[in-house]
């Protein structure tokens, strides 16, 4: 089902900037912004699929104030969808969902959830189509199929998210497709922390603004996050009300950017590093042995 597609990952081939030693000042900012946008929760990126993925559903919506890890609490605005219409729109920073559909498949043990989701707060604009699958396991294997009235018996969550999206924000627009592969264990009351494995797969086009040099670009895209020992502290969430801040662990990563040349040419460039989820709410970003350093607001997306 879901488990096995967490083994996938990039096969090489044409890295032409495995250390980003033929990497231009424009390319490596540029490659910055994409990596952010495809990294932080407003930007619809991999901390937005976190967030659904440690979320309990069922037909009535989508919650994250009663999130599926034991006691969590992802501050006063959360879960603002149709499972928690009370609560103001955007106050979690991804929107509100709607025109939403959830179906179970007991043999499977899969909840398959599809809503469209809306975000605007005066500086970035979004909407997302929206298609997310969970199977939730007890400590034995046992699918759960009402996992909000039984989230303390939940021990795994396999996730499958797919989402077709656009953002337009002060920096950077992009449209995109995401594809995110995850697995969490440590869901217990009896686990300090969460352990997640999995892929985020990301590809679209994207235009940034560079300040320095006056004028705007453009490059389509393609990349890959691999988690490595990635973990999420359940006592500094609870205490702070987010995930960015109690996250902490590696991603590796691959970005192929893609332009065409005045002269007709297509040009191509490979991009390997290492995030570093900090723990603090951001996240050091390093192009292989390049000495520019990046710290990204995993909240915000915003590129420093």
């Amino acid at each position: 089902m879901l488990i096995p597609a967490l083994l996938l990952f990039w096969t090489g081939c044409n890295t032409l900037s495995p250390d980003g030693t033929d990497l231009t000042d424009e390319e490596i900012e540029i490659a910055a912004q994409i990596v952010a946008e495809s990294l932080a929760d407003q930007s619809g990126g991999m901390l937005s699929s976190l967030y659904d993925a440690l979320s309990t559903v069922d037909r009535d919506g989508i919650s994250y104030g009663d999130g599926a890890a034991t006691s969590f609490q992802f501050g006063p605005g959360a879960g603002n969808g149709p499972g928690n219409p009370g609560n103001p729109v955007n106050a979690n920073g991804r929107g509100v969902e709607r025109e939403f559909n959830a179906v179970y498949l007991p043999e499977t043990g899969e909840h398959v959830i599809r809503f469209l989701r809306s975000f605007t707060n005066g500086r970035v604009t979004m909407t997302q189509t929206v298609s997310n699958t969970y199977i939730y396991q007890d400590s034995e294997g046992g699918f759960l199929e009402f996992p909000r009235r039984s989230r303390d018996q939940i021990a795994t969550i396999s996730f499958y998210g797919r989402r077709t999206m656009s953002q337009v924000g002060p920096v950077r627009q992009a449209t995109s497709t995401r594809v995110d592969t995850l697995f969490v264990s440590g869901l217990l009351s009896t686990s300090a922390s969460l352990n997640l494995d999995g892929v985020h797969h990301a590809e679209g086009v994207a235009t940034v603004d560079l300040s320095r040099a006056e004028r705007t670009v453009q490059r389509s895209f393609s990349n890959v996050f691999r988690m490595e020992d990635v973990r999420i502290d359940k006592a500094t969430v609870r205490e702070n009300g987010n995930l960015e801040n109690g996250v902490t662990g590696l991603i590796s990563y691959r970005l192929t950017m893609t332009r065409t040349n005045s002269n007709g040419e297509v040009e191509e460039k490979d991009i390997e590093g290492v995030i570093e989820l900090e723990g603090d709410g951001t996240a050091l970003l390093r192009f292989g042995s390049v000495e520019n350093l990046f710290r990204i607001a995993l909240s915000t997306g915003e590129v420093n």
